[in-house]
């Protein structure tokens, strides 16, 4: 198994045990929410759109886009595995909001 995907079976786990064990589990895991969107985003510089189709004409035409440089050696998708795990993290406290929820009208209703 890949170290990547080491790391999202791990999350799961910690998650996991996370909802077992602690009291207020929500309060934790929004705590990690937010150190891993940071992470995420910190590094992340805003990309200027042009104004109008013509000035990014022109701009490409000058070799001045921003779009990233093949030859650079540096993959264009290289920022995305964080930003999968972010995604990854919030949709797994996502279901477990919503079992826990569940479980509470359950209880409220019967």
């Amino acid at each position: 198994m890949s170290n990547g995907l080491t790391r999202f079976s791990v999350a799961e786990q910690v998650i996991s045990a996370i909802y077992s064990l602690a009291k207020h589990p929500d309060v934790l895991c929004t705590e990690i929410i937010q150190r891993k969107t940071k992470t995420v985003f910190e590094n992340q510089l805003p990309v200027p759109f042009p104004a109008d189709p013509a000035e990014d004409q022109v701009m490409q035409e000058a070799g001045l886009s921003e779009e990233p440089d093949a030859s650079s050696g540096v993959p264009q998708d290289a920022s995305f595995f964080p930003l999968s795990q972010l995604l990854f993290v919030v949709g797994h406290v996502a279901s477990k909001v919503l079992r826990d929820n569940m479980r509470l009208w359950l209880q409220l209703m019967f």
